[in-house]
């Protein structure tokens, strides 16, 4: 049972992913391409790692690494990603991965409702 639960929220606050106005151009400039979608969020070519490299903000990790050290305390990640959009877990898992972060529950939201899931690996 644990004592305390750390909460994380990914976009723009764990991690610095990219915004539309950024993205779009990194996409260009990377790929040779226009982004292929009109939305930005909702896609998940937008943390795609094969194109961007999202750093974690570092103020936000020093308290990851401080949770990290709880053994009474659960980790857990909430997004606003979709996880009923191909490769978006599997983008958001990546980019953890690349990080060493690793969380007790990753809530993504399933679809178009707001109630989030467990989409641990």
């Amino acid at each position: 049972m644990y004592k305390t639960v750390y909460s994380f929220d990914f976009d723009g606050t764990l991690c610095h992913t990219p915004t539309p106005e950024v993205g779009r151009d990194a996409w260009k400039r990377e790929t040779g391409f226009n982004f292929p979608h009109t939305g930005w969020w909702g896609k998940a070519e937008s943390i795609d790692p094969d194109v961007f490299y999202v750093p974690v903000n570092e103020w936000v990790y020093r308290k990851y690494l401080e949770a990290s050290q709880d053994e009474d305390g659960a980790k857990i990640l909430a997004t606003g990603r979709l996880n009923k959009v191909p490769d978006m877990r599997k983008h958001v898992s990546s980019i953890l991965r690349d990080h060493n972060l690793e969380f007790d529950e990753i809530m993504i939201i399933p679809g178009n409702d707001r109630y989030p899931v467990n989409c641990t690996d």
